[in-house]
């Protein structure tokens, strides 16, 4: 885009502000203030809808070792429990593995509002499996429920996401099944829904801040939180169970990641601008700042009463600068949220590398 300027010419008239103010006058300087504060405005709005300064990839080098994948995962419904996998293909949006893809699937209240383990921790009881069409739902003292899964048809709901609204599938078929499944622990209006997003790209934006400089208004997800993908280091999982001193069992899990890395030291991977896995190039947008979903113990569905691992998390993992921790305040880091620059496909057992920008 070329630069945009905004001239006011003011020549034709020359003001001597000693002179008695006639209405002309007046009205000269008047229009004349207006008028620069418009420009001024409308300088400043186009200027940001250019956008930041994007690194070109192939600009890249330096590359160095950082462990390799250890595992994958894909999570088809938001705050159910993930599918692990050998492979899978990165898209703008996140993993895709055939017909399974992350976060496209999403339970809603009566108002709509999206609704996650952070409010009904049994929802990572849920065991989600997609096979041939169809969305598979599993879950304790429950009966298996089938859904086929509506490709290509039309949102005929708006749902919200984080504030955001996004159009969605009304999966009828899953109400009454989730509604009786969290009937012990219920506080909704109106019956559970089950919604899904059929498209390949989403009206989501991600705000950009300066704190951020790799991170893009078109990072935006389907019903993800913020970012496609989440990379977790076992190491920086292992640095932080050995510092927790209750009986809480916290693993990888707790935190929810759809790349789980190893070889790597703890937290190294928090200054990797770029990251190279198999054929894949991400660009890291942000760390990851946790919430009290990483309380939820994944094996019972339960939170740990001793409010870890976000207790142990806080004493070492929050922001130090004051820019940042502004906008992260008392939540704590752990991994790394990654946007693509190149898509393709990773494997468990691929090398990891990376670049850090100064």
């Amino acid at each position: 885009m070329s630069n945009l300027y905004f001239f006011l010419d003011t020549s034709s008239k020359t003001i001597n502000m000693t002179d008695p103010m006639t209405p002309n006058t007046t009205l000269l300087i008047f229009s004349t203030i207006v008028l620069t504060g418009i420009g001024t405005t409308l300088f400043s709005y186009f200027m940001k809808k250019r956008g930041k300064k994007r690194i070109s990839i192939n600009s890249l080098k330096g590359w160095k070792d950082g462990g390799q994948v250890s595992k994958l995962f894909i999570y088809p419904v938001k705050s159910c429990k993930g599918c692990e996998v050998e492979s899978f293909n990165c898209s703008g949006l996140g993993p895709i593995k055939g017909n399974t893809r992350d976060r496209v699937f999403m339970f809603v209240d009566g108002d709509n509002n999206f609704i996650t383990a952070r409010r009904f921790p049994r929802l990572t009881q849920i065991i989600p499996k997609v096979s041939e069409g169809y969305l598979n739902l599993q879950a304790p003292d429950m009966d298996d429920i089938h859904i086929k899964i509506p490709f290509n048809v039309k949102g005929n709901t708006n749902v919200r996401v984080w504030g955001e609204t996004i159009s969605a599938v009304d999966c009828k078929i899953a109400s009454d099944w989730i509604s009786k499944y969290l009937s012990p622990i219920l506080d909704v209006k109106e019956p559970i829904k089950l919604v899904y997003f059929s498209g390949n790209t989403t009206a989501r934006t991600v705000k950009e801040r300066e704190i951020w400089p790799h991170m893009y208004r078109e990072d935006g997800t389907a019903f993800a939180d913020l970012a496609p993908f989440l990379l977790i280091n076992s190491n920086s999982v292992k640095n932080l169970t050995d510092r927790i001193k209750s009986p809480s069992v916290v693993t990888y899990e707790n935190f929810r990641p759809n790349i789980l890395i190893g070889g790597a030291s703890a937290f190294v991977e928090d200054n990797w601008s770029f990251l190279k896995i198999g054929e894949v190039i991400f660009r890291q947008t942000k760390p990851c700042d946790r919430c009290v979903l990483t309380t939820v113990d994944p094996r019972k569905g339960e939170k740990y009463p001793d409010g870890e691992p976000l207790k142990t998390l806080r004493e070492y993992r929050c922001a130090t600068d004051p820019k940042i921790k502004a906008s992260s305040g008392s939540s704590p880091f752990m991994g790394i949220n990654l946007a693509v620059e190149k898509e393709g496909v990773i494997n468990v057992g691929d090398p990891v590398q990376f670049v850090t920008l100064q």
